[in-house]
């Protein structure tokens, strides 16, 4: 009898995502480019409409599942509440003397500040400025009309760059238009410039 093959541990990773459609459609396409499925397992799961503080508990709930690596990706408009901070700060194991300071940091910086050499999980892909339009806009090359996140006018903020991402799909599907205007090349360009794209690519590959 000949030998069994030995069979190869692909390297799984959970990722939670606010939208069942802007992020997920981006996130497939770079699935398409990066994602390796002979090494990598990759598990999507939308919660469509969710909190940050869904989006984390989904995460959290996946942390003793045998994942390699877990991801939130969510936007920066809307904080986590205080036990979600508290738990976040348990599980990357922050020291204590930077407690308060992690309590007020804000949404977006809080990877970059405080879990950016360790990665422990769930790492957090925060969508800046104001929210994933934002994101998507600058890997287009395009100028988003917000350069920062101002509290006291969010909503129309969201609602700015909502419209401007729109109307730079016009009537085209978002999969076939990410096909047509953003290959590998400019991803890869516009991944040296955003530290969040480059960090989302990373997750979905084997080397980061």
């Amino acid at each position: 009898m000949g030998k069994k093959k030995k069979r190869i541990k692909l390297l799984s990773i959970y990722a939670t995502i606010e939208g069942a459609i802007r992020e997920k459609n981006l996130l497939n396409h770079l699935k398409n480019h990066y994602h390796d499925e002979s090494k990598v397992k990759l598990n999507i799961s939308p919660i469509h409409g969710g909190t940050p503080d869904r989006l984390l508990d989904d995460a959290f709930k996946r942390l003793h599942h045998g994942y390699d690596r877990i991801f939130v990706w969510l936007d920066e408009d809307i904080d986590i509440s205080g036990p979600s901070r508290n738990r976040l700060f348990s599980e990357w194991r922050v020291p204590e003397e930077h407690q308060e300071a992690f309590m007020d940091c804000p949404l977006g910086q809080l990877q970059s500040t405080y879990n950016n050499t360790s990665m422990r999980k769930p790492v957090l892909v925060a969508s800046n400025p104001v929210c994933v339009e934002s994101l998507i806009l600058r890997a287009l090359g395009k100028t988003p009309c917000h350069s920062s996140l101002d509290l006291a006018k969010v909503a129309q903020q969201r609602q700015d760059l909502k419209n401007s991402l729109d109307g730079v799909f016009g009537r085209a599907d978002e999969l076939e238009y990410y096909d047509a205007h953003l290959d590998k090349t400019k991803l890869e360009a516009a991944r040296k410039e955003i530290p969040e794209l480059d960090l989302l690519i990373s997750l979905i590959t084997t080397k980061r």
